[in-house]
């Protein structure tokens, strides 16, 4: 590998521009899949056959819509939009207003090839399928959402710290270069590279102040396989910056 190919692996921005284009069903925009969440329809059980034990009534008796963030190994259809919490809070409209009419702009996260496996169970074609009614929406979405990315965070850390290489060390323990400060704990406005303080809940911080021996920060270190880490941070901080803006 030559020294642009290493430097290129490890450019988080680079990286970032290189995800697969997709298309935001909100503004139509054609963008890298990283700066979008994607959503799948989850589908109910279907019911046990009527000769069978009495069946138990499912958890989940409509489609619902699930943000795809973290481990996925499905190949559902799935829907886009701009990874931002302005864009989600549209989808969900006024709180105080929920029911009233147009209070439903989430149902344009349901696709036509989302609609198909349904439209099926049902028996009806697509065309005749309602999302609106038919469907299943988190009103609260937008937390749920953040929860999402901070586990992903949370997740990728873990990863790096049970990685040979050194990704992830203490604040001081290296030369300070190529290395971005990551806070998780303490007081004061210690200048870092991200203060996940306000970004994950308390349960979160704890359980990455518990990989780094409970300190309140740890750095994580330039490299290709923590490239992926870089943009889990960026992803989650971009979104709770703007809760806060």
């Amino acid at each position: 590998m030559t020294d642009f190919q290493r430097d290129l692996a490890q450019n988080v921005h680079a990286q970032a521009l290189a995800t697969p284009i997709r298309a935001c069903v909100l503004t139509k925009a054609r963008l890298p899949s990283h700066f979008l969440i994607p959503f799948v329809s989850n589908l109910p059980p279907k019911t046990p056959n009527a000769q069978s034990t009495p069946p138990q009534p499912p958890l989940l008796i409509k489609p619902s819509l699930v943000p795809r963030i973290g481990p996925w190994k499905s190949s559902q259809p799935s829907s886009y939009i701009l990874a931002s919490h302005s864009a989600i809070a549209h989808l969900i409209g006024p709180r105080t207003r929920k029911k009233e009419k147009g209070g439903s702009k989430w149902a344009m996260l349901v696709s036509e090839r989302m609609k198909k496996p349904w439209a099926m169970r049902e028996r009806k074609s697509v065309d005749k399928v309602a999302v609106a009614k038919e469907w299943e929406w988190d009103e609260e979405m937008d937390e749920r959402v953040k929860g999402l990315l901070g586990r992903e965070v949370v997740r990728r850390v873990r990863w790096c710290v049970g990685q040979e290489e050194d990704l992830v060390g203490r604040v001081g323990e290296g030369d300070g270069e190529d290395e971005i400060v990551v806070r998780i704990g303490g007081e004061g406005d210690q200048i870092a590279g991200f203060d996940l303080r306000e970004m994950v809940d308390e349960e979160a911080l704890v359980e990455l102040r518990g990989l780094f021996d409970g300190a309140d920060a740890f750095v994580l270190r330039r490299h290709s396989k923590t490239v992926i880490t870089h943009l889990a941070l960026e992803a989650l901080r971009n979104y709770t910056e703007e809760i806060d803006t």
